[in-house]
């Protein structure tokens, strides 16, 4: 059916855009945690990085190692407030693999070390964490591994939730305009009779 086909092409431009923003970030790195020198004006992302870098015991220089690292968001107006996570991009993908292998050395703090996901993706991941099926998650080069019932599951969209037995809910993943176009198509299909048997 042509509704089906053009929903179906909807999906897959949506989810081939957000493929390709997440590969754009697989120089990229965010680190949580990380206390904040609120006196300073000066950024500090850098020089937190590079600490964080020593105590794993990665040899990482600032100008052949990494294009940039700061801070995420505005500053805070008051000390009491969390600190704010870090961006990185290294040079090379290679040297991010070997700073984010070394996380588990900071196990045993707060500081947590992550790959930057698109908005889409965290949304994805947060939304599979809450699910009561679903034992454990992490990520892995922009991909999802999720423990489903004793099994685990590759997810890279919410496409994918299919073989979860997850409903998916657009609204909460961030993607209402997809629900509200394919709202839209179905009333438009229903009035023209776009359902019927012989439309191909």
């Amino acid at each position: 059916m042509k509704i089906k086909k053009l929903k179906c092409f909807l999906d897959q431009e949506y989810h081939k855009t957000d493929e390709l923003d997440q590969y754009g970030r697989k120089e990229n790195t965010r680190i949580y945690g990380i206390p904040e020198d609120f006196a300073s004006e000066e950024d500090d992302g850098e020089r937190k990085l590079l600490e964080i870098a020593a105590k794993l015991d990665i040899s990482i220089h600032a100008t052949h190692d990494l294009q940039r690292a700061h801070r995420l968001g505005k500053k805070p107006k008051t000390t009491k407030a969390n600190p704010r996570g870090i961006i990185a991009r290294f040079v090379s993908y290679k040297k991010r693999q070997e700073f984010i292998k070394n996380r588990k050395k900071l196990k045993s703090t707060k500081i947590s070390i992550c790959e930057d996901l698109t908005p889409t993706r965290y949304k994805l991941y947060n939304y599979i964490r809450k699910h009561e099926n679903v034992e454990s998650v992490y990520v892995t080069n922009g991909l999802l591994k999720v423990s489903y019932k004793n099994e685990w599951f590759t997810v890279e969209s919410s496409n994918d939730l299919f073989k979860l037995d997850i409903d998916v809910n657009w609204h909460e993943l961030g993607v209402s305009f997809l629900a509200g176009l394919h709202a839209e198509l179905v009333d438009a299909a229903e009035s023209f009779g776009a359902f019927s048997d012989g439309d191909d």
